[in-house]
């Protein structure tokens, strides 16, 4: 029993770690992938714009600074969950179920514009961050999501997380697909600046 319960967590594991499952996707992890849903979305001021990251290991976090380095004008605050991974792995993410989040104290009123970075769970957002699509008053905002991953998050998985976030009435404007798995922080930081200006091609990016 106990071995079965080891290898079902080791499984759990990886897909929560969204590993490389064959070449393909190994070859895919090389390119920054992006998606613009709106190519007529406003310019927004850097002072407008909220950056919020959840992170459970540090990694998300990585994609966030990089982000906030490059628009220094934006609010850049955290997302923090006392979450384990057991209980959203086995409750909170294969029934779609919000995770308890510290308040998140800012005056949304002041941002009109979202960039949300977060990793992936089961091929879903962290519920972290789903709970703050949706429950936070982001409506009529543009919204852009930086998803990190260490491997692989298929186009089903990218279709219902951009279901969930129009169905709250946010403006979603692209989604981009930060590849973390074997990669040192210069790559990284790579990816995040490519992605962003392939996605705020006309918002003043600091070099």
């Amino acid at each position: 029993m106990k071995k079965f319960i080891l290898i079902y967590l080791v499984i759990i594991s990886s897909c929560i770690a969204c590993s490389n499952t064959n070449k393909a996707s190994d070859d895919v992890s090389e390119k920054v992938f992006s998606v613009t849903y709106d190519n007529d979305s406003a310019v927004i001021p850097d002072n407008e714009t909220l950056i919020l990251y959840y992170s459970k290991m540090g990694s998300t976090r990585k994609v966030a600074n990089k982000i906030y380095s490059l628009i220094p004008e934006a609010k850049l605050v955290e997302i923090k969950s006392g979450i384990g991974l057991l209980k959203a792995v086995f409750w909170l993410q294969p029934f779609n179920r919000n995770a308890k989040i510290e308040t998140i104290n800012i005056e949304s009123d002041q941002y009109k514009q979202i960039i949300l970075c977060s990793p992936i769970w089961l091929q879903k957002i962290a519920s972290p961050a789903r709970t703050v699509i949706n429950t936070m008053p982001f409506k009529d905002k543009q919204m852009h999501l930086f998803i990190t991953c260490g491997g692989h998050f298929g186009d089903g998985g990218q279709k219902k997380l951009q279901k969930l976030v129009e169905s709250k009435g946010i403006n979603l404007m692209s989604l981009s697909i930060i590849k973390m798995g074997g990669k040192s922080e210069d790559e990284i930081n790579g990816q995040t600046q490519e992605a962003l200006l392939n996605v705020l091609p006309t918002q003043k990016i600091a070099s």
